[in-house]
């Protein structure tokens, strides 16, 4: 089967979308029954960020015009050359949707559309106009026309009922690589360090983050310290470092990758996403298998960390209680916690059987195999 991958992205600049697209290419490729394309839109860290995608060779299209839009137009010819049996795009609002409207009405052949939350209504409230002309010029009918909607969660799938569409949805959840754990990470140095680690962004609420950090800490000496792990515009990012000068307890690390990254979970004592939308986030999955307790808003999606003890629930507007409540955990509650989240992963989050349902989910669409049963209609 030929498979062809479009994205507006395959950098770091996706965050979690692209680490999703990425992993799912690599589990595909290791088939040999399978050709795996990629194709996305060239940014700053393409060409750097290509070589991550191995044994896949993604293809990257120069940007002509507004980079929020993404027009590229080699893409289409490039798709209409691959001539794939499925094509799959894994974001919304830009241009490769409108290549993708272009290619099944010339062909009639089935994609399918992973939303990664971009359907969820905090995030379609956000630039709410750009959003609501792409889906009256293209988007709407292209999603209309899917032949399968893939959705990380339940909430996932009520949010794109919400949206008006009746597609048939498959619900896969994303997976993670497991790294192995070693004792005697962290340095004894009387400190006790909450990590937050993503995009920086008003949806992923570090702004009230840092607001409630700073109240807390106004009144006890707490024994925590907050490292803030992430990217985004220039604009948020000068908002984040005017917001904690001054605080030798909260520390902006940039963005990390690789060992870096690596090294920042292994560091960190637990892990924080007060976020206000999100369709899984992968960066929870990852605080999973480092073992570490984590603090989530049910925003996340992952309700299923509440029921097996491995997360703790917070609320945005009430993060000050929350952190009050981390700060007087005794070491043996919060790895018993960090315990939980790592069996969670193991046992629910595996990208091999991810790849193996949405290979389904292609059989399916092209007529070879009966509809899965974790397809919704």
């Amino acid at each position: 089967m030929i498979i062809t991958f479009l994205s507006n992205t395959i950098s770091r600049n996706g965050g979690g979308v692209t680490e999703i697209e990425r992993r799912l290419a690599q589990q595909l490729a290791q088939q040999r029954e399978h050709t795996v394309h990629v194709l996305g839109l060239e940014d700053a860290f393409s060409k750097e960020d290509i070589k991550d995608w191995l044994p896949v060779q993604p293809t990257v299209f120069p940007v002509t015009g507004p980079r929020a839009f993404g027009y590229a137009p080699e893409m289409l010819r490039h798709v209409q050359e691959i001539n794939p049996d499925v094509l799959h795009i894994n974001s919304l609002w830009m241009y490769p949707s409108v290549v993708t409207k272009q290619w099944h009405d010339a062909t009639h052949k089935p994609f399918v559309v992973t939303v990664n939350g971009m359907l969820d209504a905090w995030a379609l409230n956000n630039s709410r106009w750009k959003k609501v002309m792409a889906a009256f010029l293209y988007e709407k009918e292209n999603l209309k026309k899917a032949s399968c909607i893939i959705a990380n969660s339940l909430k996932e799938l009520q949010a794109i009922r919400d949206y008006g569409l009746t597609n048939p949805v498959a619900i896969i959840p994303n997976g993670v690589d497991l790294p192995v754990i070693k004792e005697g990470n962290k340095p004894a140095n009387g400190n006790k360090k909450l990590l937050y680690l993503g995009r920086i962004h008003p949806k992923k609420g570090s702004e009230e983050l840092i607001k409630a950090w700073k109240a807390v800490n106004r009144q006890q000496d707490t024994g925590w310290e907050l490292e803030i792990v992430g990217w985004g515009d220039e604009k948020d990012i000068a908002q984040l470092q005017e917001q904690i000068s001054h605080m030798d307890t909260i520390h902006y690390l940039g963005p990390k990758f690789g060992q870096e990254k690596d090294a920042a979970f292994r560091q960190a004592d637990a892990f924080i996403l007060p976020s206000y939308s999100e369709g899984m986030p992968m960066a929870v999955l990852e605080a999973w298998s480092y073992q570490l307790p984590v603090l989530i808003t049910p925003a996340c999606n992952l309700d299923i960390g509440y029921q097996r003890e491995a997360a703790i629930h917070i609320e945005v507007d009430s993060l000050e209680e929350s952190l009050r409540s981390l700060f007087a955990m005794e070491n043996p509650q919060l790895e018993q916690i960090g315990h939980h989240g790592r069996k969670l992963v193991e046992e629910n989050f595996s990208w091999v059987k991810a790849a193996e349902q949405l290979e389904q989910v292609y059989q399916w669409i092209t007529g070879k195999k009966p509809k899965p049963d974790f397809v919704h209609q």
